[in-house]
């Protein structure tokens, strides 16, 4: 069903009294103030290391993920697929000391080759993000 916008900004009427033009424009603007806040209440992956679409000349040991705001570490995940898609077994998820908001995840030993990291994030307030990205262990003479 679509609403008419005269329809939309039509004053509201309470008792047969139309609302004032400053009380419709305080709610408009509570409600554009309010918006971002929803828009944010999620955890946005913001930077990782080894770095999305990075190459790095030797394999590292640990795989952290910068998130917006602080996740929960029980309910996310992380999966690293190498070379040929093959499942690469990694540690589980946890927060780093003091920072709600960065994840480490322990990596074993990794072959020169492309890896694709697809990581599943749940925010303190319960949202549910997702995303992937690849690095690139170049190896020994990079």
């Amino acid at each position: 069903m679509v609403i008419p916008m005269r329809t939309i900004l039509r004053p509201v009427r309470r008792s047969g009294q139309p609302m004032s033009r400053r009380a419709l424009a305080a709610l408009v603007l509570a409600g554009l103030w309010l918006a971002p806040a929803t828009a944010f209440a999620h955890a946005f992956l913001v930077r990782a290391v080894p770095g999305v679409g990075s190459r790095v000349a030797s394999a590292p040991g640990q795989l952290t993920l910068y998130y917006t705001e602080g996740v929960v570490p029980h309910f996310c995940q992380v999966r690293v697929t190498g070379p040929g898609n093959a499942a690469v077994v990694v540690g589980r998820p946890h927060a780093m000391a003091g920072h709600p908001a960065v994840l480490l995840v322990r990596l074993p030993h990794l072959a020169p080759g492309r890896y694709t990291v697809t990581w599943h994030a749940v925010s303190t307030d319960t949202h549910r993000t997702q995303g992937s990205f690849h690095f690139t262990v170049a190896g020994r003479g990079a």
